[in-house]
């Protein structure tokens, strides 16, 4: 079987996974899939593991991230001294959805557990953590209210 095909499989494999397990492992597929990541070839009887370098970018968390629902709502959240906080706007009244502790910097693809942060105002979520998906530029997180949920997109904008 050519290395190709080989990775090919293992890549397949990786993902069944995935969609077995809830998708545990599809960060773990999509990183071995991806072209710029350094592989290292294994041969039997090889004593010495070569040092292979891959380049994960890490991104900074601190600053202004922003969605908009598309009719009048608007969620800023704002990541710094280790906390993030979101509000929840619309028609000029805003409110507390999340407050919790935070990272300042966490590579794309990470999930980053928030642990709620008990404070003298009224916040909405009442989970007691709340994972954040890290990607790109953007944040994602899922927001549950009246027995729904959806997913929720912030954009980095400072």
């Amino acid at each position: 079987m050519s290395k190709n095909k080989s990775v090919r499989n293992l890549v397949i494999l990786f993902s069944a996974i995935a969609l077995v397990t809830g998708g545990g492992f599809a960060v773990l597929a999509l990183w071995l899939s991806s072209p710029g990541v350094s592989t290292v070839e294994y041969h039997p009887g090889q004593t010495e593991t070569p040092n292979a370098q891959v380049d994960i970018p890490v991104q900074s968390l601190n600053g202004t991230w922003t969605a908009d629902s598309g009719d009048g709502a608007v969620m800023t959240a704002t990541v710094q001294n280790n906390t993030i906080e979101i509000l929840m706007e619309n028609e000029g009244v805003s409110m507390i959805y999340w407050m919790g502790t935070f990272v300042d910097s966490a590579d794309d693809g990470e999930v980053v557990k928030s642990d709620k942060i008990e404070v003298d105002k009224a916040v909405m979520s009442q989970a007691i953590s709340k994972d954040f998906i890290v990607g790109d530029g953007v944040m994602s997180f899922e927001l549950k209210a009246m027995g729904m949920t959806r997913m929720v997109v912030l954009n980095h904008v400072t």
